[in-house]
């Protein structure tokens, strides 16, 4: 997948595929491309996508009868607003998945996982400074903070 559209990322489709860019290849080692690719099969796991874009379809749906107006805010900003919560905890679920099913069936560690967050972290602030100073980028975040996502995993890591 072309790093250029889609910067450095890896992302999971509804269909269960796996999807990660070049760029990704190049930044982690191979152990750590590993366990992001096993955070994104946790979000193919807990259906995630398909819970978003039930989810999605329903908050639509609701704010355009509460409010009798279908127009293009309530359908797509607002919703998109409401689901971030959900979308941030999913990320920590994916996160634990990934933790679990690497323990499971491999010998790579959590710290791997953690060591590629924060690569992938280190990479995003680094091109997107601007951006990580603005606190609108941080409502419209998906993703939780990385501490909090540390802070998961090594609870996790210290409860199995």
């Amino acid at each position: 997948m072309s790093s250029h559209e889609f910067g450095i990322n890896a992302l999971a489709l509804p269909n269960g595929t796996v999807m990660i860019t070049d760029d990704l290849v190049q930044l982690l080692d191979t152990e750590e491309v590993i366990a992001v690719v096993a955070h994104e099969v946790g979000h193919i796991h807990n259906r995630d996508s398909i819970r978003h874009m039930i989810r999605h379809g329903l908050i639509a749906f609701g704010f355009g009868l509460i409010t009798g107006d279908f127009e293009f805010f309530l359908i797509e900003i607002l919703p998109h607003m409401a689901e971030l919560s959900y979308s941030r905890d999913d990320e920590l679920a994916a996160d634990q998945y990934a933790a679990d099913i690497l323990q499971q069936h491999t010998d790579i560690r959590t710290s791997t996982l953690i060591s590629a967050l924060k690569k992938l972290h280190q990479q995003h602030k680094e091109s997107n400074s601007e951006d990580n100073k603005n606190t609108l980028w941080t409502l419209f975040s998906t993703h939780p903070d990385l501490p909090d996502r540390l802070a998961n995993l090594h609870q996790h890591e210290r409860a199995h």
